[in-house]
């Protein structure tokens, strides 16, 4: 069996994400592959969309959005993600009727956790963009309760019925699934599909984030190993496999093949699915280094790549409409290197759609 050096393992990883020299064609095309991308906060969704797609723009965005070719719905993890709406059933599939914290906490709210989602599923079909406050009207005094860190939303969503209207800097609006395709929830459920939620996930997962261990899926899929092994015995023997340096066994959907390094910096956003997608987390930079992108209270900074290497964190600073960005540098950059960097920080502000202001290197 194959043995693949940290190196290896790591421009394999950035390349499969679309980090490298193949991006993908379009927004909807990167999140399908990736199997979500994570959007708690959208502006970083939305920059982690940018890293992967060619020559994307704030209106191709805002079209896919118009047209419902990505919806914000809570998946993985129970963390909201932009996904394509073919891959909701799946995460139906998957979570849906999992013992999870909503059930258990509004029961201790006394209050019926079926008949709130009925209640918000005929107001979700009275009209096509549902406001949170009329939420909030709905279910009058313990509203707050009912709708921390997402709440019964988040059910709605995992039901197959609400999803987040994407918009920055945060959701306004939900909507029914109804109003994507008109699609029944009868038909919805009885569509015929090739795999299941689970095998799709493992699928995509091995492809886009491979090669990666069974512990790395669980990680980022969010499951026991109890739940899945089924799965993983039927499809794993049909994946490539190879031994890290650490002995692990690594999965790959597609044969690892050499990846030539790209001298262009990749400004990864916070965030950003290649650092919430693993258990091991020193892969990409080492173990002092983790610190600096792994922070508390569940946050994952900014990332400087540089020919496939760790070199840093970074923040923008937005003034009306100018951005200033600082780098926290873990390595020595080369004036050269400086200067690519400056480039695509300017790219990114042009995302942005912001006057690029100037970049700040500092040596940590």
């Amino acid at each position: 069996m194959r043995v693949l050096s940290n190196s290896e393992i790591a421009q394999s990883r950035l390349s499969n994400s679309g980090l490298l020299h193949m991006k993908f064609s379009s927004a909807p095309v990167a999140s399908r592959a990736l199997f979500g991308i994570q959007s708690q906060y959208q502006q970083f969704g939305e920059i982690s969309l940018f890293n992967r797609v060619n020559d994307l723009t704030k209106a191709d965005l805002q079209q896919d959005y118009d047209q419902k070719r990505l919806i914000k719905i809570w998946g993985q993890r129970m963390t909201v993600h932009m996904y394509t709406p073919s891959d909701w059933f799946f995460i139906h599939n998957v979570y849906a009727s999992r013992n999870n914290w909503i059930k258990k906490h509004t029961g201790t709210l006394g209050r019926d956790l079926e008949t709130l989602l009925e209640e918000m599923e005929q107001l979700l079909l009275s009209e096509e963009k549902i406001p949170k406050e009329a939420f909030a009207k709905l279910f009058g005094e313990q509203a707050k309760d009912l709708m921390i860190w997402g709440g019964v939303f988040i059910q709605g969503s995992l039901d197959g019925k609400l999803f987040c209207v994407p918009e920055s800097p945060k959701t306004r609006y939900y909507s029914h699934r109804y109003w994507i395709d008109s699609e029944t929830e009868e038909s919805w459920l009885s569509t015929p599909r090739q795999q299941t939620g689970i095998e799709a996930m493992m699928d995509r997962y091995f492809t886009a984030y491979g090669p990666a261990t069974v512990h790395d899926f669980k990680h980022w899929a969010g499951l026991p190993k109890f739940e899945i092994q089924s799965t993983l015995d039927k499809i794993l023997p049909t994946y490539f496999c190879y031994i890290g340096e650490d002995g692990k066994n690594y999965y790959s959907k597609t044969e690892i093949v050499p990846v030539p390094e790209q001298e262009k910096p990749i400004l990864l956003g916070k965030f950003d699915p290649l650092f919430v997608s693993y258990g091991k987390k020193n892969w990409l930079a080492n173990e002092k280094e983790t610190s600096l992108i792994w922070r508390s209270a569940g946050h994952i900074e900014a990332v400087l790549i540089l020919n496939g290497h760790f070199y840093g964190t970074w923040r923008y600073k937005i003034t009306g409409n100018r951005i200033v960005f600082h780098f926290y540098l873990s390595k020595k950059l080369f004036k050269k290197d400086q200067k690519q960097v400056e480039q695509q920080a300017m790219k990114l502000a042009a995302f942005l759609c912001k006057d690029y202001e100037g970049c700040t290197f500092e040596q940590i």
